[in-house]
């Protein structure tokens, strides 16, 4: 009996720890979402709520990316029972048009931002991940513009990659074009003004604790 279950776990860590080949995240989509903050409840003897900021927008930006991991071929994308990713990357960017401070002509930068996951399940079905950009970094590097910002003035990039840098799947917002032209875009972009990791993950963000059981985990 103790070899059969030996048997029998090394088979399962075979199927459900190691990322089998043809791992393909497939129906890739991103939304973009300017949107306020959620309202979450406390109580509390001790009120920390410090002074109410003087920040022109209180909005956040949303990059909304759907995706279905399973494995195959592109576009033919299908569930592998028991079948586990680990360790994969998603790397957010967003085009915003900066505020040409410092005496700088007004022009586009990038704003970056990346998660790791511990395990996603290859079950074929779809799946969200949540990043966003706060409204404190809004008012620092784009034009004030009365405070408020619509969709249409930005562009986003989403790239899942394994832990081995293997490109699973990526998707773009407000950009029809090929996705050699896409990529290519966003790589030019890389050269201009970078704003790191400013782009959060949804885990630190007021909408860590809205329905957390509906999101991969993640790991760092």
């Amino acid at each position: 009996m103790k070899r059969f279950l030996t048997t029998v776990m090394a088979a399962v860590a075979a199927i459900g720890f190691a990322a089998p080949k043809a791992v393909e995240f497939g129906g890739m989509e991103v939304q973009l979402k300017v949107l306020p903050a959620p309202v979450v409840e406390f109580r509390s003897k001790t009120s920390l709520h410090g002074n109410v900021s003087n920040k022109a927008n209180r909005e956040w930006i949303a990059i909304i990316v759907s995706f279905v991991p399973g494995v195959g071929k592109k576009g033919h994308v299908k569930a592998l029972r028991g079948g586990w990713v680990d360790d994969v990357t998603l790397d957010v960017a967003v085009e915003v048009p900066m505020d040409g401070s410092g005496g700088r002509q007004k022009t586009a930068g990038l704003f970056t931002g990346s998660c790791k996951f511990w395990s996603i399940p290859l079950d074929g079905k779809p799946h969200t991940a949540l990043m966003f950009i706060a409204p404190q970094l809004l008012d620092r590097y784009l034009p004030l513009n009365g405070g408020k910002y619509t969709e249409k003035l930005f562009r986003a990039q989403a790239i899942f990659r394994a832990s081995d840098g293997a490109e699973l799947g990526s998707a773009y917002f407000n950009f029809n074009d090929t996705p050699k032209k896409q990529a290519l875009y966003f790589a030019t972009l890389a050269s201009e003004t970078v704003i790191k990791d400013a782009v959060f993950p949804r885990e630190k963000t007021p909408w860590a604790l809205i329905a957390p059981g509906n999101y991969d985990l993640v790991k760092e």
